[in-house]
Formats: C-alpha cells, structure tokens, sequence
C-alpha cells in the first residue's frame, strides 16, 4: 500500500537525520529532555508497554501526535531493524510530515480494533 510506504519512508528518514529513534530507553530520554513530536507504539505490542506510552504522551502534553496502530514489523522496516516496538521522532519539520502522511494512513485504514 503506497500510504503506508509513504509514512515509512518519512519514519527512515528521520531515523538517518537522527530525529527518530526506536527502543524503550531512548524513547525515554527524549521524553525527558521535553524533544518528543510523535510517539509511536506497535499495535501488536505487549498492552501494558502501549498502556504506559500512552500514558507518556498524555503526560508530555496535547501536541503529542501518538500512533499505536502501526505493527512491529512495519515500524520495523521503517527502522531498519528488528522487534521495533516503541519509537519517537522529536519536534519539528519531519514530525510534522510523518504525522500528515500518518493520518492520511489512518484515514484510509481507519485504526484496528
């Protein structure tokens, strides 16, 4: 599906800008320097570990753009990587981006569940 080719794609490249990163750790260091746009959460994730990154995105604030109906292998092609479960893209232009192409993705899915 081209939408969700386009939000990864969006997602790669802010991986090689060094604006998005991936793993429970370094999403919370970027949630402690207050840097986070959009926080993402594998839909078929452990529920507790999307429970509490919710739970941060409602702490962080109303700005926060929270995606939890991407699977772990979809975020994972974005990333390059294996098992990608919790990632974060910080503020601004990329962010901004992802979340366009996001929810035209969205719109057109509609989200699982």
């Amino acid at each position: 599906m081209l939408l969700l080719r386009r939000a990864q794609q969006f997602l790669g490249i802010a991986r090689k800008a060094g604006a998005a990163v991936c793993g429970r750790e370094k999403v919370d260091a970027l949630a402690r320097a207050g840097k986070i746009g959009v926080l993402l959460a594998a839909s078929d994730g452990a529920e507790d570990g999307r429970l509490k990154l919710l739970r941060l995105a409602k702490a962080l604030g109303p700005d926060i753009f929270y995606v939890d109906w991407l699977t772990g292998a979809e975020l994972s092609l974005a990333f390059g990587r294996e098992n990608v479960i919790h990632a974060a893209i910080t503020q601004g232009r990329l962010a901004d981006r992802f979340k366009m192409e996001a929810e035209r993705l969205l719109g057109f899915r509609g989200k699982p569940g």
